[in-house]
């Protein structure tokens, strides 16, 4: 473990048992110091993913990194970029793409059973007033909903449908009586390049009902309509009728999954699914959506290809 702060290694050490000696304040040690470290896992708030990532992959070490992979894409870029020249695997922690339930909605869709996807909503609703630790930089941090929440639906939008964004229209604003300085809530529509159209209504300060961390899919197909709430996924088949899509199990699940697949990328010599490069995408819709929500207007997709 790296940290500069003393409580953060006493942590490391009282609670998860870490020998001290493995709890270090300085990057500079590590390189040849014995220590056995196979790869960096990068789990610092987001606005350091860019200079910590980059220090890791220099020392030769494949990163696993949090989301979003960089808060710029020309800080994003420039890590896709270092990995390459250094030889190293570059991979992004999108954990919900590697849930069980998350790859039930998408073999559905990949199998055809709604057709051609036309339309697809999301409704996402929790409130988050006091699930983190008082100071904790999410309540701090500009657009905390988009950035560290709605990256992982977007995310989703590209696994499940298989398609890429086009553009994004967004709106958002603040919840008074939350502790967030920035907005928790957003309202967007997404253009898919196949002429799909995405609604996410996100809120993470709401006064109603919760919705699960996944939230409320509806995906509205030619051939049927696929909802996705909590553990259950059902498809329903304008000829056919209702269908219960099965669990696809799998070994990992979530944050296992991730870690799953960052072994399995390393030791088979490939690229893993979220690669930093794939991951680009997922993070240019993001950053496009907080563009749209600043300046109030429509953004094209790809974003940020002259290095914004």
């Amino acid at each position: 473990m790296v940290d500069p702060s003393p409580e953060a290694r006493a942590w490391a050490t009282d609670t998860l048992g870490l020998d001290p000696a493995m709890a270090v304040a300085d990057w500079a040690v590590l390189p040849g110091t014995g220590t056995g470290a196979d790869a960096v896992l990068v789990t610092t708030p987001p606005a350091t993913h860019h200079d910590v990532a980059a220090t890791a992959l220099r020392a030769g070490f494949p990163v696993l990194v949090e989301k979003p992979l960089a808060t710029g894409m020309a800080d994003a870029r420039a890590l896709v970029a270092l990995a390459d020249e250094a030889g190293q695997t570059l991979m992004v922690s999108q954990n919900y793409r590697y849930a069980r339930l998350a790859r039930a909605p998408r073999e559905a869709i990949s199998a055809g059973l709604v057709g051609t996807v036309l339309a697809v909503r999301i409704a996402f609703r929790r409130d988050t007033r006091t699930l983190f630790p008082p100071g904790e930089f999410r309540y701090t941090m500009d657009h905390p909903l988009v950035l560290d929440m709605a990256i992982h639906h977007f995310d989703l939008v590209r696994a499940i449908t298989g398609e890429e964004p086009v553009s994004v229209m967004a709106r958002s604003w603040r919840v008074p009586d939350s502790p967030y300085l920035g907005d928790p809530t957003c309202a967007a529509l997404i253009g898919l390049g196949s002429g799909a159209t995405v609604t996410y209504d996100g809120d993470w300060a709401t006064h109603g009902p919760e919705t699960g961390w996944n939230g409320n899919w509806e995906i509205l197909g030619s051939d049927g309509r696929l909802t996705w709430r909590d553990d259950q996924v059902h498809v329903h088949r304008w000829l056919g009728g209702p269908v219960l899509v099965p669990d696809p199990g799998g070994p990992a699940d979530g944050r296992d999954g991730v870690l799953a697949e960052f072994a399995a990328s390393l030791a088979e010599g490939r690229q893993p699914e979220t690669s930093g490069a794939d991951n680009l995408r997922s993070l240019g819709l993001i950053l496009a959506c907080v563009r749209s929500i600043e300046l109030g207007e429509m953004v094209r997709l790809p974003f940020g290809e002259e290095g914004t």
